[in-house]
């Protein structure tokens, strides 16, 4: 009976870490996420603003400098240095709206993402499971997982790999702007059965609102790391309470 707080408190502990960690991905390959998601972009990720749609649902709005891309009509690319890319969550009225699973993009980078297209806007196919980094590894070209980069098996990718894929999975190739012609892939797309952490196909998009809250994430990391000292002091006073005991 003397270890029944420290039972308690692993639950507890247990309980709070999976809440820290968010979504638990399991590992997916590429061309299976290509397969049911309507659009690739390879581009340099600019920065992001939040906005609220008008059914009250705050999303992140990302801004990429397209440099090749697949699935998306001329249309659709107003400003190729501006492409607005959308994914659930952010922070609105001093409020984080947290969505597990979001990726966290680096100013300048290249990366490479799928996408959804819902109604006139562009999602984020799967969250960070559907974005990944282009760099370079003892100087090859690789696209290597947000979610997964050291999985043997779909963690990093050749470059050139990645692109044969891409044919594969679309039947044209990634390619630069201007795009010659418009590309739809969604209406051909046979796989749309795996299970999604954004379901965005079939739904309209609300329209958002002109007022655009600027970033602020300076509590997004610290409160984490106050709570989890926190527990492991707990953890050390009943580790020696019991040792007393």
């Amino acid at each position: 009976m003397k270890f029944k707080p420290l039972w308690i408190f692993l639950v507890v502990f247990s309980v709070m870490l999976t809440s820290l960690m968010g979504t638990v991905y399991v590992p997916v390959s590429a061309y299976r996420q290509m397969k049911e998601s309507e659009a690739v972009v390879q581009g340099i990720y600019n920065s992001k603003t939040y906005k609220k749609l008008s059914n009250g649902k705050v999303v992140t709005e990302l801004s990429f400098k397209i440099v090749k891309a697949v699935g998306i009509p001329r249309k659709d690319i107003i400003n190729k240095n501006e492409f607005k890319i959308i994914m659930s969550g952010g922070y609105w009225g001093g409020l984080k709206y947290h969505i597990p699973g979001s990726p966290v993009f680096t100013k300048g980078e290249e990366i490479i993402v799928l996408l959804n297209r819902v109604d006139r806007a562009y999602w984020l196919h799967n969250l960070a499971l559907g974005s990944y980094r282009i760099k370079r590894v003892a100087g090859e070209k690789r696209v290597i997982s947000y979610v997964f980069p050291n999985n043997k098996k779909i963690g990093s990718l050749g470059y050139d790999e990645f692109l044969r894929e891409i044919v594969k999975a679309y039947s044209v190739e990634l390619a630069h702007l201007p795009l010659e012609t418009e590309i739809l892939i969604g209406s051909k797309n046979p796989y749309n059965k795996m299970g999604s952490v954004v379901k965005a196909r079939g739904r309209k998009i609300a329209s958002l609102d002109e007022n655009v809250k600027e970033e602020s994430e300076e509590n997004t990391i610290i409160w984490p790391i106050l709570l989890l000292g926190f527990l492991g002091a707990i953890f050390r006073w009943l580790s020696r309470r019991n040792e007393a005991g």
